[in-house]
């Protein structure tokens, strides 16, 4: 789809899935006609070929979010009306990018989010304000939700965040197959993160705790300055005491 509409001179031929905004209206019309409906809007930075990251690991920032699907809306009334939502709201980018200096400007460019009519993207928040998607994803349950699992539990990074409230006890029924996307969490350096994954996820199963002990005897052991700061080693030896295992031997249940 995109190699019909961007062209060469936007000097980003390796990056198809971003749009210049004078390039949305057609690639909107493409997702229209494709039967899939349109999410939202990110905005990327292109530097020397690559995204720009805004902050460590985030390269794109969400500008706009579609309303989801309402209730008795039809798939094809639901396409068509967030194709036209999305048409209107290509003048609000403009506004936005007059607030860019003029070299900053042709940096900019636009992810398209769009779904299917059965794509788990839909049960994914768009902000954590947004508890329609996240009760309609507690609703559909899983293995439902299960291709957006880690999506899902990025909205735990901050279980002050309303979104985090309503998708919590989700993601802690889920069992054995959530261990894969924590594992990924645990590689990451953002220990307030994992806090809330031991605290939400981990404290209501004894057996994904037993899944990522080697990750968790690393805390308790041997923790970095940063998840001492942040008491994650305090908070994952209660953890496993309260499961029954031995803290400075772990894997060892107690007696």
């Amino acid at each position: 789809m995109n190699e019909a509409i961007n062209s060469e001179e936007d000097g980003h031929s390796g990056l198809d899935d971003l749009w210049r905004r004078h390039q949305l209206a057609a690639a909107l019309l493409t997702i229209a006609d494709s039967g899939k409906a349109v999410i939202g809007f990110e905005v990327c930075v292109i530097s020397d070929g690559n995204r720009a990251e805004f902050f460590p690991g985030v390269e794109s920032m969400p500008v706009w979010d579609a309303p989801p699907q309402k209730p008795g809306e039809t798939w094809f009334d639901y396409c068509r009306r967030s194709y036209l939502q999305s048409i209107e709201e290509i003048e609000n980018l403009a506004l936005l990018e007059e607030k860019v200096g003029a070299e900053q400007r042709s940096s900019v460019f636009y992810h398209i989010s769009y779904a299917g009519e059965l794509d788990a993207k839909l049960l994914v928040p768009r902000d954590k304000h947004d508890l329609e998607r996240a009760e309609a994803a507690v609703k559909a349950g899983f293995p439902t939700v299960e291709p957006v699992l880690y999506d899902l539990l990025e909205w735990l990074q901050d279980c002050n965040w309303p979104v985090a409230r309503v998708l919590s006890p989700l993601l802690a029924s889920v069992g054995l197959p959530i261990v894969p996307h924590l594992r990924r969490i645990f590689e990451t350096n953002d220990e307030i993160w994992k806090y809330w994954i031991v605290g939400e996820i981990l404290e209501e199963s004894r057996a994904v705790t037993e899944a990522l002990l080697p990750e968790l005897k690393q805390i308790v052991l041997t923790p970095s300055a940063e998840q001492v700061a942040e008491e994650l080693d305090v908070r994952v030896k209660e953890l496993l005491e309260t499961h029954g295992f031995e803290v400075g031997i772990v894997g060892q249940e107690n007696e």
